[in-house]
């Protein structure tokens, strides 16, 4: 996988101005993020000074070697002609681009995600790298640690979070955050979760309210749901109609019956 996006053009230099081109003794390979320069049967015209340049819409970087082409050593052999300089085999110069290290940066931020509650929830965000940066994960500013609740997923360019969500409060703002040795880079996506309406499990209604006669009798109820549900009171089977005596909070609603009376 390459962690450059668009894959860059690569040329090879020798010297400041000349570019080496492919035939005879020379080969270039450019394969991902991987380039090489090989020369076969160097001579000492072949040292000096070899650059590796690659470019991109984002930019330009480059890394040289210096090669240096020293003489074998010399040794004696006894052919059918008699005494003579053996003649070993040539192994070709190798030159391949050393890897450059770049800091974290954000290919793709985190989206705003909705899911339900008890049901898996996944952040996603794209961050690269040169080394491949460490990842962590925070949720309201706490780092996450992983186990049967959270699951981590990263194979260097796209990284994932899964949530399974059992509690309203798992929704709000979660963060990714990499880091290498070059820089460091995050990305705050928010999870909603959604949630069919319910009452709060912590503040039950009563089965039966008592109130004296003349009196303000407040019935206070507490709720859950995603999106905000819409309430109704009902007295009997007749829906209230909504006045004063009726007030909503954000989780919240009150009926109040002023002034208590006799059924009539």
């Amino acid at each position: 996988m390459s962690l450059c996006d668009p894959i860059p053009s690569v040329k090879w230099m020798k010297g400041k101005w000349r570019q080496i081109t492919p035939g005879g003794r020379i080969s270039i390979e450019h394969k991902g993020q991987d380039a090489k320069l090989e020369i076969r049967e160097v001579t000492k015209s072949d040292s000096g000074l070899y650059r590796c340049v690659a470019t991109n819409k984002h930019g330009e970087i480059e890394s040289g070697a210096e090669m240096e082409v020293t003489k074998k050593e010399e040794g004696e052999a006894i052919n059918a002609r008699g005494l003579s300089k053996p003649s070993l085999p040539s192994k070709p110069a190798v030159l391949f681009l050393p890897t450059a290290e770049s800091k974290p940066s954000l290919r793709k931020e985190m989206d705003e995600t909705t899911a339900k509650l008890g049901q898996p929830a996944v952040m996603k965000c794209q961050i690269v790298g040169r080394p491949v940066p460490e990842i962590k994960w925070y949720h309201a500013g706490k780092e996450i640690v992983e186990s049967r609740k959270y699951e981590m997923s990263s194979d260097g360019r796209n990284h994932s979070l899964s949530i399974m969500t059992d509690q309203q409060e798992d929704e709000g703002e979660y963060t990714c955050k990499a880091v290498n040795e070059a820089g460091e880079v995050e990305t705050t996506g928010i999870l909603v979760l959604e949630a069919a309406p319910s009452f709060h499990p912590d503040y039950p209604l009563k089965e039966t309210y008592y109130a004296g006669l003349g009196t303000t009798l407040r019935i206070h109820a507490v709720y859950i749901g995603r999106p905000q549900p819409k309430i109704m009171w009902l007295h009997g089977a007749k829906t209230l109609e909504n006045t004063e005596d009726i007030r909503h909070g954000v989780g919240t609603c009150c009926w109040i019956l002023f002034p208590c009376l006799c059924p009539e």
